[in-house]
């Protein structure tokens, strides 16, 4: 059993579709949900179960208690794998009501598969997340939302195009989704912060966990101003690399259209694309200039069939996306001068982050050496590297960090992470909607 403040391990594994559980959402009270909830919490924190074994065993069982007392051979016959040791302790079920006790004093919302307030869309996923966590507004999930993603290492022009779509979006009531990162995330949140349509981050930590660091006052200013933090991680868990491209399932299933705005070919942003296709979301992508590296992904799924978005407009004229400018809580001007201050930050996080991987780039270095050479503060730099580790980008070795992907040759733009493959090859996405065209005016008699 993994407790709050403990580190619950999943492991990604290949998406297998899954069959429907055969339970529904019921409403017999408000005490039996609970404890199917601690049930299902006590599933999620158990060392050795998997959203996978969950999902299987929901299809073949009858509610989250059921799986919880499921016999080792029925467990193996179903799941294929032995059940793990903690399944079915008492002291398993003691530690998950503990720790939704202390949710509901920390203000946080828990919900579980087929459970009130566990989100539809999510349902889709081959492997949806069996508990989740919210912080914030949950109406927000009622709405039409768009989720915008790319690259950490943006480009001025990137996060101002990310911040206006937020904003015009946000201003007619639509939620913006992204992953709270660097870059054209945070960019996109601080736009939607402004309007009445709030935003959604999903996180790749436990919603009481900040990452990365320099993002705290942003993530106070999502749940401060009207928006949402949702995680299917526990709360206390810290960011690992796994994480990232697990939430990005949950990101897509939120969203009726994604867009990609500047995403090397290694993106994580592409992991998102790709549970778009298999949902049968729209994919926007943003045309930026050929010789950048950190646009050479979105101009590739330009080439794949992904729709040109130039103006916010287009994505609300094409997509048929619901607006609903009804009662909502924009930014206050207090956020937007944080905003302003969030944004010079960010400036100086890309050029840092791009000075050390140009450095990298020419020999692995120590860190306490990196920062004498490039003249940043030593807790600056391993900020940075942390994170340019969890998103693929560098990895640490006896010799010092280095980068994880050798550019084949230089560009002016930095390398993206997050995403397998190399420079060399790329990867052909298919199943992209036709784009509808749009009607010419009926001509006058």
């Amino acid at each position: 059993m993994v407790g709050r403040g403990g580190s619950g391990t999943l492991t990604p594994r290949a998406p297998t579709r899954l069959p429907a559980p055969r339970w529904v959402v019921r409403e017999p009270g408000a005490s039996w949900d609970q404890e199917q909830l601690t049930f299902l919490l006590a599933l999620r924190a158990t060392e050795g179960v998997g959203d996978r074994s969950v999902s299987l065993l929901l299809g073949k069982l009858s509610d989250p208690e059921e799986v919880w007392r499921c016999p080792a051979e029925d467990w193996r016959r179903i799941t294929d794998r032995a059940r793990p040791a903690g399944v079915g302790r008492a002291q398993g079920l003691r530690d998950a009501q503990d720790l939704l006790r202390w949710c509901r004093r920390q203000g946080i919302q828990v919900t579980g598969m087929g459970l009130p307030g566990y989100p539809p869309a999510l349902r889709q996923l081959h492997d949806p997340p069996p508990v989740l966590f919210f912080l914030g507004r949950t109406d927000l999930l009622e709405r039409d939302a768009v989720a915008v993603v790319g690259t950490r290492r943006a480009s001025a022009p990137g996060r101002r195009f990310s911040e206006n779509l937020g904003r015009e979006l946000s201003s007619v009531g639509v939620p913006i989704v992204s992953g709270l990162a660097l870059g054209i995330d945070a960019a996109a949140h601080r736009g939607a912060l402004q309007g009445p349509g709030g935003t959604i981050a999903v996180l790749g930590t436990g919603v009481d966990r900040v990452h990365p660091p320099s993002h705290r006052r942003l993530q106070r200013a999502v749940v401060d101003g009207g928006g949402l933090l949702v995680s299917e991680f526990l709360p206390g868990e810290a960011a690992r690399s796994h994480h990232f491209p697990r939430r990005n399932r949950i990101l897509a299933a939120l969203a009726r259209a994604v867009v990609v705005v500047e995403a090397g070919r290694r993106s994580g942003a592409f992991i998102t694309v790709d549970h778009a296709l298999d949902l049968g979301l729209d994919i926007y992508a943003v045309p930026g200039p050929v010789e950048w590296e950190q646009c050479r992904g979105t101009n590739e799924l330009l080439l794949d069939g992904a729709w040109l978005l130039t103006h916010p407009r287009e994505i609300l004229e094409c997509s048929n996306i619901r607006t609903s400018p009804g009662p909502g809580r924009g930014g206050s001007d207090d956020d937007r001068g944080d905003g302003q201050d969030a944004e010079a930050a960010a400036d100086g996080v890309a050029a840092d982050s791009a000075r050390i991987l140009d450095a990298l780039a020419r020999q692995p270095q120590l860190s306490g050496l990196l920062a004498d050479d490039l003249g940043v503060p030593v807790a600056r730099v391993l900020e940075i590297l942390s994170d340019l580790e969890l998103d693929g980008s560098v990895s640490r070795g006896t010799d010092g960090w280095r980068l994880a992907h050798p550019p084949a040759h230089t560009s002016s733009g930095a390398a993206d992470g997050g995403k397998g493959g190399d420079g060399g090859g790329r990867v052909r996405r298919t199943g992209f909607r036709p784009r509808p065209r749009p009607h010419p005016p009926d001509s006058a008699p």
